[in-house]
């Protein structure tokens, strides 16, 4: 039984704590199955009055004393350390559970969704090259399935896995495909000691302007407004100024310019390529074929934006380049973000 299903046939109140794009998803698929929450809370000093799905917002210690047999569904992801004490607080008192929507598309990982794969996710674990990345490879579907957190406790920071599981004192030239602000490529500079430039793509305009400006104090640093895709020419994005931005994302859409990285980086030599990209990572990839090919540079690709992504991303770098090795890691937070799939040649 997954979580949606134990949710249908429980007579327990249900409280969703938080407001916003995570709880609508969430609220929608409850619609589906005819459930209706009891409420909605939100963190003690941040409620003002919010109505939110016709429900006026509660605060946490007004909801949790007011329901204490409540099953609390977290609508919200962080990793700050603060937000995931309060959180393990609610846990002492409450069941609390973390259901899985997509963060892009609309396909449900439910118990329907992993049968149906089922031979595609065991497919992608025996690619995996160490047993810790296939514990955490089942741990993740157990959790997406359970929404139990208590799966989700094998972390460790970016750094981390670069410096374990790949190479960062063999890089010189490298490739930030998502580049926001320049966060990573700020990390890089402090990983890699012999990095000579970082070539940064970012779509989002508002972002781009940023990181334009991260740039002018940092030179090793390239910027370029575009989309990695799997063609070259424009796309309709929705454009945000943060982290939501993408293709798939709701919003304001403007033409934004795209390239394959293939065309973009034609004689230019790469020896490390960072791809998160708010679920096209599946079309970048397909844009990176000849770069994979000819350079088999070191990969650090986010596998969470898509319910697919856990196992579609792993065996399709697989049938590019056979010869990659490939670690699973994930980064500290909730709900499962920050998937991320180390793969070397080297």
């Amino acid at each position: 039984m997954d979580l949606w299903q134990m949710l249908s046939e429980t007579s327990r109140p249900i409280l969703l704590y938080g407001m916003g794009n995570g709880a609508d998803k969430i609220i929608n698929e409850l619609k589906k199955r005819g459930i209706t929450p009891a409420g909605f809370f939100a963190s003690d000093g941040f409620v003002r009055g919010h109505v939110f799905h016709g429900k006026t917002v509660m605060a946490a210690s007004e909801a949790l004393s007011s329901y204490p047999d409540a099953i609390v569904l977290l609508a919200f992801g962080s990793a700050r350390s603060e937000v995931l004490l309060a959180i393990d607080k609610i846990r002492q008192t409450h069941t609390l559970l973390v259901p899985d929507v997509p963060v892009f598309g609309n396909q449900l990982f439910d118990e329907d969704f992993y049968q149906t794969h089922q031979q595609q996710f065991s497919s992608a674990r025996a690619l995996l090259a160490d047993e810790r990345s296939r514990q955490l490879f089942d741990d993740i579907i157990r959790f997406k399935l359970s929404g139990n957190p208590d799966y989700l406790r094998d972390t460790q920071s970016i750094e981390q896995t670069i410096s374990e599981c790949l190479h960062p004192t063999e890089y010189q030239y490298c490739l930030d495909l998502g580049a926001y602000t320049g966060d990573t490529a700020a990390m890089m500079a402090e990983l890699f000691p012999h990095l000579i430039s970082v070539t940064a793509w970012e779509p989002d305009p508002k972002t781009f302007s940023k990181l334009l400006r991260f740039a002018q104090n940092n030179p090793y640093v390239k910027p370029m407004h575009l989309a990695s895709l799997d063609y070259t020419g424009t796309v309709d994005f929705a454009v945000s100024g943060n982290r939501n931005a993408g293709i798939d994302a709701p919003g304001k859409l403007a033409p934004i310019p795209c390239s394959t990285v293939d065309e973009a980086s034609i004689g230019t030599h790469i020896d490390f390529i960072k791809i998160d990209v708010e679920g096209a990572e599946h079309r970048t990839l397909a844009g990176c074929t000849q770069t994979i090919k000819e350079h088999r540079p070191d990969l650090l690709l986010s596998l969470y934006h898509r319910s697919k992504d856990l196992f579609d991303l792993p065996l399709y770098l697989h049938n590019l380049c056979p010869d990659y090795r490939m670690y699973l890691r994930r980064d500290k937070g909730l709900p499962a973000w920050d998937i991320l799939l180390a793969a070397t040649c080297r």
